[in-house]
């Protein structure tokens, strides 16, 4: 119901309400949302039982980097570790050639088969390496109806999903408008349509509702999207893996995945990001 409302919405032209937002707001959330993932995966990156980090905000988990520090596992940490190394140091590299690697997939080509030497998938806690599980598995054909009967909750969740969510989704689009290099600028409206039936499909399906997600665009941005075709293949390529290669996935140390979330995050909250606010007051 969510999303038939989200599709309303467009078709209404509501998208444009977007404009009324400050860009200092943007800008905040954008530096907002970059030291939030910081902070959530500062434990996953030193490998530290995610019992530890349970229920804990942003800030506390910022305040518990000491305790995190002297409860990891050194050896899968130290994956992590050389991966935010690689990350940051690879746009320094200068040999044209090498430059059209994008470091994170080098970062897999790396962890992968460290994972493998290192046989992490028999030696190391359970909360090391990523876990899928089968995607035919976990689909959920089960649609409870349910809630209909409690109009007040079904009123109440309805509205809060298709507002939040809208919003959300028409800031993240101005945001990514902001960091394009190449100045093209998002359709509002067709995104909260786009959103709208990503939720119909969502919410039959058993999943939870979606977002134009900041942290995906932005990556996707600075590897060298320029057109709507990076987010079909974007999704493509995971349905793919979810489908085919769950046995590779399942090679992968989640230490390596919050590295490559740590340098997002701190691309969304750069230094120069709050001096440039300052600047413009």
């Amino acid at each position: 119901m969510a999303g038939v409302i989200q599709i309303f919405f467009g078709f209404m032209k509501l998208g444009r309400f977007a404009n009324f937002f400050p860009l200092a707001a943007i800008h905040g959330m954008l530096a907002a949302i970059g030291l939030i993932i910081i902070a959530k995966q500062v434990p996953v990156l030193l490998n530290v039982d995610p019992v530890f980090a349970k229920g804990k905000d942003p800030l506390e988990l910022l305040a518990y980097i000491p305790t995190f520090i002297s409860k990891s596992d050194l050896q899968v940490a130290s994956i992590g570790l050389a991966s935010l190394v690689l990350i940051f140091a690879w746009p320094g590299i200068r040999n044209p050639l090498l430059k059209r690697i994008p470091a994170p997939l080098l970062v897999l080509a790396v962890v992968i088969p460290l994972s493998i030497l290192l046989d992490l998938k028999h030696h190391a806690p359970a909360y090391t390496l990523v876990k899928t599980g089968s995607l035919l598995e976990n689909l959920s054909l089960n649609v409870d109806f349910s809630g209909i009967r409690l109009p007040e909750v079904f009123l109440k969740y309805t509205v809060m999903f298709a507002l939040v969510g809208s919003l959300e989704s028409l800031l993240t689009a101005k945001a990514i408008d902001l960091l394009d290099p190449s100045g093209q600028k998002s359709d509002a409206n067709k995104d909260l349509i786009a959103i709208g039936i990503g939720n119909i499909f969502c919410g039959f399906l058993g999943g939870l509702p979606m977002i134009s997600e900041v942290a995906r665009s932005s990556n996707n941005l600075s590897n060298g999207a320029r057109t709507r075709w990076a987010n079909f293949f974007h999704g493509f390529f995971i349905l793919c893996f979810l489908l085919l290669a769950v046995s590779v996935l399942e090679l992968i140390p989640n230490t390596a995945l919050a590295a490559m979330l740590v340098a997002v995050g701190y691309r969304l909250a750069n230094p120069k990001e709050f001096r440039h606010m300052l600047a413009i007051g």
